[in-house]
């Protein structure tokens, strides 16, 4: 079609002017016929133009030995004799003057076909019959309708309608429309060799089955054709196989019905679009086909190939206007085989996928074109208007398969941007429907075909205590209740068989559009057994959605956990890709929990908020069931549209139900196994941290010449917020650091390990304690919480002048024991917390004392988990049991010292928890 594509709204408003004027012309020629009085039989030429009837039966001796006797019926019409054609009485003379056998074909109108008899001159009488003119036959008779009711038959030979002869049956139909509904028209007839007037009271409406089959078969042809091309005008496919079959529906529906009276403007120009529609439509529609389903690029390359279709068209047309239709009738066969011949040298173009979505509509219009050419081979061989009802009906038939296969085309692959799909309930209603009447109507022909049986059953006569079986039985009315009885048993056996059918094929109907019903105790039973077996939430919604998925059966499902009645802990969901399911539950989670905590046990999309409303039905799903558990919401399983298309049933709503109280149970299990799983990764995850915040502190004690040295810090938890290092650039010096971030736990010991590292960055620079808190404290104001501090100690022994550099930046004292004083002194320079001010008070407050020592004094570094640790009466440590301590174990070694700290701490405690990190380093001179 060569319309503007880069303009739908012209294509379609071309294509808009094309279907109204079409489809008007269908529907005025379509009421016009059915309100045309009518006689309810169909009539046509005999084929030949026959014209000796034969008026009395021709009985004789058969030439062919052993052969019975050659009979033509009264009504026969003779059409050779001799091989020679009988036209008139000269012809039937000199046929009959040859030879002492008579060849005779006659042709029996009550069966439409001929026949061929050989009977012996002297038996063939010299009139057989009379010569008629004009005049017409009976071909097909509506059951039951006017002429049925008034006696016509199949086979009369009608030559008068009302008194008025005609030369074909064009002219008799017309003096028949002529008529008045209701009133009585007489029919001149030839019947058997007998003539007779039969009166036939037109009827209202008496259009055959047949007829109206095949023009609504056309009318459907042209709504789909028009709808393709009015709904997507910019595709070039759509275009060509919509307007294909809008002009061939349009022969089809019209060309049967054209029996207007008057040939006026509306008549001449119908005919006229139904030639083009002949001659043009079938030639488009085998255009279209290189379009649909698939472009035929390897049949489009052809640009000679392009032309045959419109030029062929052409040609046929301009044939029939300059009257030569006979010679364009076969053009269009030879365009027809010309197309059989394309395909079969280009079926290996589109490859398996066009073969396999294109084959419904190659089936279907190569079984049309087939039969069209089977009925046009009839016909020059019977002669033309020789086509009963029956083919008629076939055609409709065939068309309307044609039209189907090209919706199951475009719905079953979603072709031209268009959705022709019907829904899968409707489906099942219809296919039911009919499957149920196929069977209906086969027990109601069984049912009047059994009495027509003669059975001849033997009757059963008991005489006394003797039966006895007798052909004939004395009593008819013994003979006819045994005939009665075997008929009912008959009866009763074809029910009982269609009904096991019908019920085979309804189960296989149910199964094949998911309605098969199953027991729901059973299901429910095969849900417990799944969800006992999974533990996390993550197995337990794959699971619960694809059980309740299949048990349902849906076509999606999804599963929301809400932990606490409030957060979205976990989502699954089952047939839906995982972008696609995370975009839903991106907006549909939020706000869902509140919507369902004072919901019923099953909520309709349709009654959610707006929002989610919208979310819920722009994915596809319908329905929403809460999991509670003692009023406690627990999630909520969403459902989508059943794989049936058809209505949740009670039977669903009662196990969903029942799947919902199980859930509960199992999202509850499930919470405590991810609880417990949490804290067995917490707890694996802190012996983890402990084990590098351990492997963090000093592994080795440093070889300092004139020192002996020990320490040790215990978290109160998995890790904590206490350190101490030995920073120590070579055996000649050392600079101890105790710290004590202010809290504990796992914040702590993130801190702990910040400090440390700065601390030791910072000291390769050389630095004094009171220099390097300085810079640290610069470091951490800007990264630490307001809340958060660090209290530290450092020392910078020089061990060959016996002195160290003591800061203090808000620590504990350090205990010195004076060895040659016999006592114990807390050295406290001034100092401030690091990380509590940024400003120039820490540094103008930290304060750096030179501190001697001598041989056998001892210096220990606490953190104040030591002082502060309590015992279960809550009685602090304290700095006094500390000093006499250190006082009375200052004799032994560090290391010796450090352990008698843990020791005492641990009998203070008594078996109570540990309170605080506890630190320690002892140094001692040498």
């Amino acid at each position: 079609m060569g319309l503007p594509e880069n303009h739908p709204n012209v294509t379609r408003a071309v294509f808009a002017v094309v279907v109204a004027i079409l489809g008007a012309a269908a529907v005025v020629t379509f009421v016009n016929y059915a309100g045309a009085p009518t006689d309810e039989n169909l009539f046509a030429v005999v084929p030949r133009g026959l014209t000796l009837y034969v008026t009395h039966p021709i009985t004789g001796t058969s030439a062919r030995p052993g052969a019975a006797p050659d009979t033509i019926r009264a009504g026969d019409l003779i059409e050779l004799i001799n091989d020679r054609k009988i036209v008139d009485s000269t012809a039937l003379r000199g046929a009959l003057a040859a030879g002492s056998v008579v060849n005779v074909r006659a042709y029996r109108p009550s069966e439409r076909r001929t026949f061929d008899h050989a009977i012996a001159r002297n038996e063939f009488p010299d009139t057989p019959g009379v010569f008629l003119r004009d005049f017409i036959a009976v071909v097909d008779v509506t059951a039951g309708g006017a002429s049925d009711r008034a006696g016509m038959k199949v086979g009369d030979l009608i030559l008068r309608i009302n008194g008025q002869g005609f030369k074909d049956a064009d002219e008799a139909d017309l003096i028949l429309r002529r008529g008045q509904t209701g009133k009585t028209i007489v029919y001149e007839e030839l019947r058997d060799g007998k003539p007779l007037n039969l009166n036939v009271t037109l009827a209202r409406f008496g259009m055959p089955l047949a007829v109206l089959i095949l023009s609504l078969s056309g009318m459907f042809m042209m709504a789909v054709g028009g709808f393709i091309a009015l709904k997507r005008p910019g595709i070039r496919a759509a275009r060509m196989t919509g307007m294909a079959l809008l002009v061939a529906g349009y022969f089809i529906a019209v060309v049967s019905i054209r029996r207007e009276v008057n040939r006026d403007f509306f008549v001449i120009a119908r005919d006229i679009l139904v030639m083009v529609a002949l001659f043009g439509g079938f030639p488009l529609v085998m255009r279209a086909l290189t379009y649909f389903p698939r472009e035929r690029t390897d049949i489009l390359a052809k640009k000679w190939l392009r032309w045959v279709y419109p030029g062929a068209a052409i040609i046929l047309i301009v044939l029939t206007v300059l009257k030569f239709s006979t010679l364009a009738g076969f053009g269009l066969l030879a365009l027809v085989l010309f197309q059989g011949v394309v395909g079969v040298v280009f079926r290996k173009g589109p490859g398996a996928e066009h073969g396999r979505m294109g084959a419904p509509i190659y089936w279907a219009w190569g079984i049309l074109g087939a039969y069209m050419l089977g009925l046009i081979g009839y016909q020059m061989i019977e002669g033309p208007n020789s086509l009963g009802l029956n083919a008629v009906l076939a055609i409709g038939v065939i068309v309307c398969w044609v039209t189907l296969s090209y919706l199951y085309v475009i719905g079953r692959y979603r072709l031209l941007d268009l959705n022709f799909r019907i829904r899968r309930n409707i489906q099942y209603t219809l296919v039911s429907v009919a499957w149920g009447s196929i069977l209906a109507t086969v027990l109601l022909n069984v049912f009047l075909w059994l009495p027509s049986l003669d059975l001849r059953l033997p009757v059963i006569l008991i005489h006394g205590s003797t039966i006895e079986a007798v052909d004939e039985p004395a009593n008819a009315l013994a003979r006819e209740w045994t005939n009665r009885l075997a008929l009912i048993a008959l009866g009763v056996c074809a029910w009982y068989l269609l009904w096991r059918v019908r019920k085979a094929g309804q189960n296989w109907i149910d199964r094949k559009y998911f309605r098969g019903r199953y027991d729901y105790r059973h299901a429910v039973n095969e849900l417990a057994e799944v969800l006992a077996t999974k533990l996390s939430l993550a197995d337990l919604g794959a699971a619960l959605t694809g059980k309740i998925a299949e048990l349902v059966r849906v076509k999606r499902a999804g599963v929301f956990f809400f932990r606490g009645g409030e957060v979205s802990a976990c989502r699954e969901g089952y047939g839906i890709s995982g972008d696609v399911w995370t975009g839903f539950c991106t907006r549909a989670e939020h706000g869902l929990n509140d919507v369902l905590k004072g919901a019923g046990e099953h909520v309709y999309v349709d009654y959610l908020p707006e929002p989610l409303k919208e979310a819920f039905r722009t994915y596809e799903f319908y329905l929403i069931v809460p999991v509670r558990s003692r009023e406690r919401l627990l999630g909520a399983i969403v459902l989508g549209e059943k794989l049936s298309e058809a209505t949740y049933r009670k039977e669903d709503y009662d196990f969903l139900s029942a799947a919902a109280v199980q859930s509960s149970v199992a999202m509850e299990n499930a919470f405590l196994y991810e609880e417990l799983a949490e804290q067995e990764r917490m707890k694996h995850e802190l012996a983890i941290a402990r084990r590098i915040q351990l492997a963090s502190l000093p592994q080795k004690t440093p070889v300092v010449s004139g020192l002996e040295i020990a320490g040790v810090s215990i978290p109160a938890l998995e890790v904590g917020g206490d350190f101490f290092d030995y920073l120590n650039g070579s055996t000649e010096r050392l600079t101890v650091v105790v710290g004590d971030v202010s809290g504990k736990g796992t914040s702590a010991a993130l801190y702990m390990s910040k400090v440390q590292g700065i601390l030791r960055s910072l000291h390769g620079f050389g630095l004094s304690p009171a220099e390097l808190f300085v810079r640290a404290n610069r470091l951490l104001c800007g990264d630490m919480e307001k809340s958060s501090f660090v209290t530290a100690v450092g020392a910078s022994f020089d061990p060959r002048t016996h002195t160290f550099l003591l800061a203090r930046a808000g620590h504990l004292p350090l205990y010195h024991y004076r060895f040659g004083e016999r006592r114990v002194v807390q050295v406290t320079p001034r100092g401030l917390g690091l990380g509590l001010n940024n400003a120039g008070v820490f540094s103008s407050e930290i304060e750096e004392k030179v501190v001697s020592y001598g041989p056998g004094d001892v210096l220990l570094f606490v953190t104040d988990g030591v002082t502060e640790a309590h015992n279960s009466s809550g009685e602090l440590f304290g700095d006094e049991r500390l000093t006499d301590l250190l006082f009375a174990g200052a004799s032994g070694g560090a290391e010796a010292i450090r352990d008698d700290v843990i020791r005492a701490l641990e009998a203070f405690a008594g078996g109570a928890s540990q309170h605080d990190d506890e630190t320690i380093v002892v140094i001692k001179g040498l």
